[in-house]
């Protein structure tokens, strides 16, 4: 590579010739290999003089100094499959893991990240109902934690939102132009809610009534199962799964 420009030398390799090959899995094995090391090596100069920490700190912590241009990714042609980088086929093709199996598929390796989740206030009358008062579900994450929690443990939110037709901040706005408000959310995920001010009234509704006497129905009390989950390893992932209702009713 002395001499030469590893950045015209990857160039090459972006053309329709190659670009078919690398896009189907193992294809690159119909390319002639001393021009696979040859594209390979280019890369990895291509890299290797890229500024790597100023990316970084610009894609991941959305810092910028004053003045600066948005640092795009190196231009490199597309990396051959199955690999999922030029650095993992160098490594697998011609470097000390040649010879390996890449990504095995006897081999994925489950792994669990404890969290919980407190309730505001639990019902009375069956503890597998939950309320949560809520202004805003800030994010995505927040609301993964709320569906996750439901599924996982078998119990039904009740939100009481504080007021009316907020949008969910982390949803991108329809092609008609409306946005998804937490009531929209709340429904397609199968969660009731009411506003502040109509909890009595939802406690006294028909369905909160039907909640009460279906939703968990032959399962222990929440409290018991979390007594039990306490004792597993992995509590939650071993908790029934979530009863279905067809029907959201909502407090007007």
């Amino acid at each position: 590579m002395k001499g030469l420009d590893p950045q015209k030398i990857a160039d090459i390799f972006k053309s329709d010739s190659y670009a078919k090959h690398f896009q189907k899995p193992h294809g690159y094995l119909n390319v002639d290999n001393e021009l696979l090391k040859l594209c390979a090596d280019a890369c990895y100069e291509v890299e290797q003089a890229f500024p790597w920490n100023d990316y970084n700190r610009q894609a991941y912590q959305r810092k910028f100094e004053d003045g600066e241009s948005i640092i795009k990714t190196p231009d490199l042609p597309r990396y051959p499959r199955p690999y999922r980088s030029w650095s993992e086929f160098r490594m697998g093709h011609f470097g000390g893991m040649k010879g390996f199996d890449y990504e095995p598929s006897a081999y994925k390796i489950p792994y669990y990240v404890e969290h919980s989740y407190q309730p505001d206030w639990i019902d009375p009358l069956n503890d597998r109902i939950v309320y949560e008062g809520k202004g805003v579900i800030a994010d995505l994450e927040t609301a993964r934690k709320y569906i996750c929690a439901a599924k996982q443990n078998h119990i039904h939110i009740v939100f009481i939102f504080s007021n009316r037709n907020i949008k969910c901040p982390w949803v991108k706005p329809r092609v008609d132009g409306t946005s998804m408000t937490m009531e929209d959310w709340a429904k397609k995920q199968g969660f009731d809610y009411c506003y502040e001010g109509q909890e009595a009234a939802f406690r006294k509704s028909d369905r909160y009534k039907w909640l009460v006497q279906n939703f968990g129905r032959n399962l222990p009390s929440l409290k018991e199962q979390l007594s039990v989950d306490g004792m597993n390893s992995h509590p939650g992932f071993f908790a029934h799964k979530q009863q279905s209702t067809s029907v959201t009713m909502t407090v007007q």
